[in-house]
Order: structure tokens, then sequence, then C-alpha cells
């Protein structure tokens, strides 16, 4: 336009500038001293006037507002861009006219002086730009809000052009994990897209064929893999659209996350699919109810009801499994109708009630119901709990509890319960009576409030603190007294299993350990009598109280200590009497000793001359010999051999005269081997009257050792409260087998004395008897002397003092008597008899060495006796 006007510049008009003028498609007006002075056709047009007359003569201010859209007055603007223009200035601007129905309109005005006609005149061309303007503006307001959406969708976009991002918004840059946008923009694509795709493509190869199609103007959208600028991998929804940006063609890119909900909807799937594990293994029977009919049970449910499979149940009414009315005489539909109800508005019942299995049978059970949407519909989920079994264990619970109830109410022992806060929860009468307290203070107190001392073992607070039992033992100082008790702590559990309470048992140990205390003392006493008796001191007693529960062991004992004490002093005088017997005897025995050899002299000189008597001589001396077995019975038979051989070898009366002496002699050895025999038999007494004592103290100990054993059993069954009497008992076990061991010593010596007082007993009896056999011998020989003095006078008297010593014998054996007559008949000579008085002294010689070795031995026998004796202290 500004060309075609600066064509005209020559101020003279010609025909080509006019026919320019007149058949231009712009708007031209010519203004002269402020009026119009010329307007072509399409000025006439633009402002909508009927002929060039309405606008040729008039001011240009009728053709504009009176104001421009900034709101400055159009006749002042005008007035400025004028006053320009005709200091040369070639204007260009934008201007609102209005056309002559009053309608404004925007235009390009091109304005420029000239000379027309003569005169300096304004060239003003003018151009609608309305519509122009109106696309520009909807462009702008286009292009505003296509940023607007790129900048506030919540979708990353983003813009492709040549191969580069030329735009991207807030959402893609926080997608993408960029700080800003030159992160993105002017980088290719290939930065937030991986090498390879899930399938194994190139992320290029997969894009290609879907971006041909959207730069042909196809919306197109994919499902791909793209990456953060980290290298993190996501799933997104890609929809591409080819567009027009900046006047170029490009490639719009709207990138949605699916990461999210990809896991969203894959934990959708798995929760379906655990809802359905759920459904299936569930230990409960589960069924789902929809449109007023199962439509989905599980196998516990199946299994529950009584059914074959899920056809029994899937596809039929609830009705099937319920009964018509329950329990309490509504109808089934009536008593789960409102809690049906509430469960479908969201709530989560649950109620007990009676169904039925498909067969008929009832069954108590739990119920628990939820409203739920199942297959896109609301449904009904009920999960029923066969309480059956669980109703008759609890009656069974009630019933055991009931009796444990009256089990500790009427148990001998002392039982309570306390609680966690140690508060007395339950007692039983035992506790009421033992203690002193009532039932309303015990039930009133807390545990902590008993007056205890002495504890030893498990505390209340230990078993709180390691819910397990424990024991003790304490002692409870209550109203009627001090109590001594062993005590017993046990967690009560619940029926999850959990501790409930704490049973306290206690068991009332005061009469045992004051009767151990009394026993032990008892025992201790015992203990000394006996340890005393083993030091062989027989002065001791056991000190005895009137409740000594050891009382008659403790009387028994100093009974037998006082027996043993009297009996072995009368031991001690009966052998210091035998002693000094035995001592006699060897006296006697050293002169008998010296009669017989005497005597042996004697019959050997007169041997030569009494041949014929010596055969039965040599028997009597034979028979003498027999009998010299005891000591006493050789010693009297020397005696009255030595008499008689002295009075022979005197020829007769010196003979009688030895015969008397040996008589006499043997009177004093059968006194004192008679002495000795009843002495040793009241020996023997002695001893077996010490032996039975002995064998009492043995039982005594037997006993006491038995009961230092049932006392340690008792004691292992009081626990820790008898260990002091173990070791009490223990320490009188050991005194009692000391003691035992001291008796079976004693017991030893006394049956060796015993046995050794019978053998010499036996020896003397065995010498009395021989000495007594001599005594009669010797007398026969007396008498075979009297026939032999009265055949010679030498022996006449002694024969005499033989017969008469004979007939002074009280007692002779048979066997004795027959060899004397025998003697007498066969006595020829004396030379017979003196060689039978002669082996008879020889005999009586021997006789007598073996009295005086037997009486050495009792002697040494008596003497150790003595010693034994002496070691006690009577």
């Amino acid at each position: 336009m500004s060309s075609e006007i600066t064509n005209h510049e020559n101020p003279d008009p010609d025909a080509n500038m006019q026919a320019i003028f007149d058949n231009s498609s712009y708007a031209m007006l010519i203004i002269a001293d402020g009026v119009v002075i010329e307007a072509n056709e399409a000025a006439v047009q633009l402002f909508n006037a009927r002929m060039r007359s309405e606008i040729i003569g008039k001011t240009p201010a009728i053709l504009s507002p009176l104001h421009q859209p900034d709101g400055r007055s159009s006749g002042d603007l005008a007035h400025q861009i004028i006053q320009r223009a005709l200091t040369g200035s070639h204007e260009v601007f934008e201007w609102t006219y209005q056309n002559f129905e009053g309608t404004s309109f925007i235009t390009r005005v091109d304005l420029k002086v000239f000379e027309y006609l003569g005169k300096s005149s304004i060239m003003v061309v003018i151009e609608d730009i309305t519509t122009e303007n109106s696309l520009k503006k909807e462009l702008e307001i286009s292009r505003k809000n296509m940023q607007t959406i790129i900048d506030t969708t919540p979708y990353a976009m983003l813009i492709i052009t040549d191969e580069k991002f030329v735009e991207v918004n807030n959402a893609a840059i926080s997608l993408f994990g960029a700080k800003n946008k030159n992160d993105l923009v002017g980088k290719p694509p290939g930065i937030i897209s991986p090498a390879h795709q899930a399938d194994g493509r190139s992320s290029d190869e997969a894009g290609y064929e879907v971006i041909k199609r959207a730069m042909t103007g196809s919306v197109e959208s994919l499902d791909c893999i793209h990456q953060k600028l980290d290298g993190t991998l996501m799933d997104c929804h890609v929809t591409l659209a080819g567009i027009e940006y900046n006047g170029k063609p490009s490639l719009m890119t709207i990138v949605q996350d699916l990461t999210e909900q990809r896991k969203q909807q894959n934990e959708v799937r798995i929760a379906q699919k655990n809802m359905q594990t759920i459904i299936d293994t569930t230990p409960y029977a589960m069924l789902i109810i929809t449109d007023g009919i199962f439509v989905d049970v599980n196998n516990a449910a199946i299994s529950l009801f009584g059914a074959q499979n899920r056809n029994d149940l899937v596809g039929k009414q609830p009705g099937i499994i319920s009964p018509a009315h329950q329990v309490d005489g509504r109808s089934s539909d009536e008593a789960g109708f409102e809690v049906i109800k509430r469960a479908m508005a969201g709530s989560v019942e649950s109620l007990d009630c009676i169904h039925q299995k498909l067969d008929g049978t009832l069954m108590d059970c739990h119920v628990t119901l939820a409203g739920i949407e199942y297959n896109g519909k609301p449904s009904l989920m009920t999960i029923v709990q066969d309480l059956t079994e669980q109703r008759k264990q609890q009656k069974e619970i009630i019933h055991l509890k009931q009796r444990t109830d009256e089990i500790i109410e009427k148990n001998p022992a002392l039982m309570l319960i306390f609680n966690s806060s140690l508060q007395i929860i339950k007692i039983n009468q035992a506790l009421v009576d033992i203690s002193g307290y009532s039932k309303e203070q015990l039930l009133s107190m807390k545990l902590s409030e008993f007056t205890i001392s002495d504890l030893s073992g498990a505390s209340a607070k230990d078993v709180l603190t390691t819910g397990k039992s424990g024991t003790g033992n304490l002692t409870l100082h209550a109203p009627k007294g001090i109590l001594h008790m062993r005590h017993f702590y046990i967690p009560l559990l619940d029926q999850n299993g959990n501790i409930d309470s704490y049973l306290t048992v206690f068991f009332d140990e005061t009469y045992l350990r004051n009767l151990q205390i009394k026993l032990n003392e008892s025992i201790s006493e015992v203990g000394r009598v006996l340890s005393m008796l083993a030091m062989k001191d027989l002065t001791t007693q056991a000190s005895i109280s009137t409740d000594d529960p050891l009382k008659e062991v403790k009387e028994d004992l100093n009974k037998t200590v006082v027996e043993l004490r009297e009996v072995l002093s009368e031991m001690l005088s009966d052998s210091e009497t035998l002693l000094s017997s035995i001592k006699d005897i060897n006296h006697s025995t050293d002169d008998l000793a010296q009669a017989s050899n005497d005597v042996a002299d004697t019959s050997q000189h007169a041997a030569d001359d009494i041949s014929q008597q010596s055969n039965q001589l040599q028997t009597i001396s034979n028979e003498v010999s027999d009998l010299s077995a005891s000591i006493e019975e050789i010693a009297a038979s020397a005696a009255d051999v030595r008499d008689i051989t002295k009075k022979v070898s005197d020829s007769g009366i010196q003979a009688q005269h030895q015969g008397s002496d040996a008589t006499r002699q043997m009177k004093i050895v059968e006194e004192i081997s008679g002495t000795s025999v009843e002495q040793i038999r009241g020996l023997n007494m002695k001893m077996q009257e010490i032996g039975k004592i002995v064998k009492l103290i043995s039982d005594i100990a037997s006993q006491t050792n038995l009961l230092a054993l049932n006392a340690a059993i008792e004691a292992a069954r009081a626990g820790e409260a008898g260990r002091g009497f173990a070791v009490v008992a223990g320490e009188v076990k050991n005194l009692a087998g000391e003691s035992r061991q001291a008796t079976s010593n004693i017991e030893e010596v006394i049956n060796g004395l015993m046995s050794e007082s019978n053998k010499t007993a036996e020896s003397i009896e065995k010498s009395y008897t021989t000495i007594i056999a001599g005594i009669e011998a010797v007398n026969a020989t007396i008498e075979g002397l009297d026939k032999m003095v009265a055949d010679i006078n030498v022996a006449s008297n002694s024969v005499s003092e033989i017969s008469r010593a004979t007939d002074s014998q009280a007692v002779a054996t048979t066997r004795v008597n027959q060899n004397i007559e025998i003697v007498r008949e066969m006595v020829v000579t004396v030379q017979d008899k003196m060689d039978s008085l002669s082996a008879n002294a020889e005999e009586s010689s021997a006789a007598t060495e073996e009295i005086a070795s037997a009486s050495a031995m009792i002697v040494d026998m008596v003497e150790k006796l003595q010693h034994k004796i002496g070691e006690f202290t009577v």
C-alpha cells in the first residue's frame, strides 16, 4: 500500500493515478484544509455510506468514535499524527473508525502528505483489519490457551520439532526428573527412552510407525517404556498428535506415567486373587450372597453344611442352611433382618445364631456379616464359625471351674488366688481357720500386706516377673500366731493361654518345724550319749524332757547303760576272784608236780620188788591217763599217788603216809578245781549277760540308725526346711554306725573271752573229773597197798589209809569202781601195784604240767579281760 502511495507523490494527477485511486481495493481519502476532498468507492463501502457526498466535504472526525480503545481522545490523537505527517513523516498506525451505522472497526492507516490540485494534502489509505485482528486475537488466545494447557495439564506434555524438544511443561519436568526446562528443551527424545522396549524391539523401531501416522494427522496412542533422566524406567501411556508449532510441523507428545497405576492394577489383581484365596482357604465357612442367593462358597462351607460339592449351595437361597426358628422363638428371617440391613449399609456385624446342615442337623454358630462388592454387585459376605463343640467345651469349663472352686474351698491345704496387682480375689476356709483372719479381711487385703519373715525361695513378685511357678518357705505372723509354712505359687491361664491370676498354696509346717527342733535336740543328745559310749564311758546318761519325741529310746538307752555298767563291774570283780583262784591252783599244781616226781622215784625203786602188781597198776595208770584231760583231775590224782608212792617207798608205812598226804592234796585240788569250775561257769554266765547287753546296744544302734534314716527321708521330703534336720540325722546315723561297730568289737572280744573261758571251763572240768578219778585210783592203790601191807608189814598201814580214804569218797564213777575191784582182785604182788603207781605218777606229773600251762593261759585271758573291762568308765 505504501508503495502505491509513494508512486503518487507527483502532485499533478494523471489518468493512471486516478485509475489507481478509483479502483484500489483499499479505502482512500484525500484531506485538505481539514476536510475530506476526495474518497474512492472502497471508502464509501468501508464506511457504509450511500454515496460519496456523505464523506466528501466532511471533517474526518465524523468517521471516528470519540475515543480510541485505549481511552485517548480520537481528535487529539489524530491531531498529533497529522502534525507529524505535515513535517514529512510517513505515519502508519492502527485506528478505530466507525461507519455511519455506528459500528466500530479496526483499520491500518497509511498517512502521508502530498500535493493535490496545487495544495498540500494528506493521502489516507485505510485497510480494514478487523477480521485480521480478530484472527490474530484468536490465534494469540489459542497460543496462550495452548501454553496454559501445556503448563497446567497434569500429564507430561512435550512438543518435538525437527527431532528436538522445543517445549515441555512442568509435569514433564517433574516426571522425567529434570531440574528445569533446559534439561529437556533442545535435547533429542532419545534421552527419555531406553534402548529397548519390553518386547525387545528398539525404542526407535517401536515408535516409528506410530509417529509416522501421528504426523499425517492421526491421533495415536501406545503403551511403552520411558525412563527418567537418572535411568529409572517407567510404564507409560503416550498420546501422539501432529501439530503446527511456531509455523513448523511438530509432534505433540502427552505422556501418562502408568507405573503406579500398573502397580495398583497389579495390587488389585493380587487383592482379588488373595480374596479368592482367602475365600477358598479360610478355615471358617465363607459364603457370598448376591441378589438373595449364594454366588460363591468355600470348601469349609461345603464341609460345614454337609454339601457334596459347590452346586449344593451355589445358586440356592440362604434359607436352606437356616432353621425356621431360632432359640428365642423368632423366625430366622426376622432374627437376621436388622443385622443384614446394617451390614449392607457398611457396618461389620456379628451375631450368634442357629444354622443347620443340609441334612437338618442343628449347629451353634457365630456369624460375621459384611457388605462387599462382588462381581460389580452389592453383596453380603457371610463367615460362619461352628461353635457347637466350643459351647460344649464352655459348659465343661464352667463345670470344671465350679469343681475347682469347690476343691479349693474344701481343700485342707491353705489356698488363695491373687491377681497381677497382688490383690487377693479368692480364699478357702482352711486359710481362714488356720490364720485367724476373717474372709472379709483376707479379700480386702493384698498379698504384700501380710507380715512375713524368714522368706526363702520364690516370692510373689518373682512369679509376677517371670510368669513361672515358684516355691519357698516363709513365716507368717497371723492373728492366731506365728505360722511356719511352705508355699507354692502357680500361674493360672485364661482361655487364650495368658496368665490370668496366681494360685498360692500354703502347707502349714509349724508343728513339723517345732517337732524338727525338738527331734534335732533329742537326736543330738542321743548322739552325745552314743559318742560317750563309743569312748567307753558308761557313766553318762541321756537327759529326758516330758515332750521328748525320743523319750522311750532314751529311757531304754539309759537303762541299758546302767545294766551294762553293773555287769561290767561284776565281771571285773569276778575276774579278780578268778585270777586269785587260778594263782592258788598254780601254787597247788607246783606242789602236786613235786609230789608226783617223788612218787615216781619211790615207785621206780619199789618196782623191782613188786612186779606182779605192775600190769594192773599200769591199767589204772592208763585209766587215770584217759581222765587227765582236766588240770584239776590230774592234780588230784597226782596228789593221791604221791602220798601212796611215798608210803610204799617206805616199805608200807612210809607209802601209807605218802598216800594219806596225796589224798589230802588231791582233796585240796578237788576243792580248788570245783571252785574254779563254779567261778568259770559264773564268768561264762556273766559273759553271756554281757553278750545280751552288747546285743541290746547293737539293736539300739540299729534302731537309731533306722530312725536316722527315716529322719533323713522326712528331711528330704521337707525340702529346704529339713536340710539342717538331714545334717543332724546324718551325724546321728554316723554315730549309730560307730556305736554298732564298737559294740561289734566288744561282742567279738566277749565272744573270744567266752570261747576261751568255755575251753578253760571244759579243761578245768576235765581236770576236775580226772582228779576225782585220780583220787579214786589212789584210793584203789591205797587199798592195794593195804593188801601189800598185809603181805608185807611195810605196806599194810598204807593200804589201810588208802582203804579209809577210798571209803571217804562220796562220788565215784562206775568205770573207776570196776577198775578198783579189778585192781583189788588182780594185785598179786606189790610189784604190779608199784609199777602201776609209778606209771600213774608219771601221768600225774604230765597232767600237772598241762594244768600249769592251762592255768597260765587262764591267767593271761583273765588279765586281758580285766584290761578290756578297765577301758570302760563305770
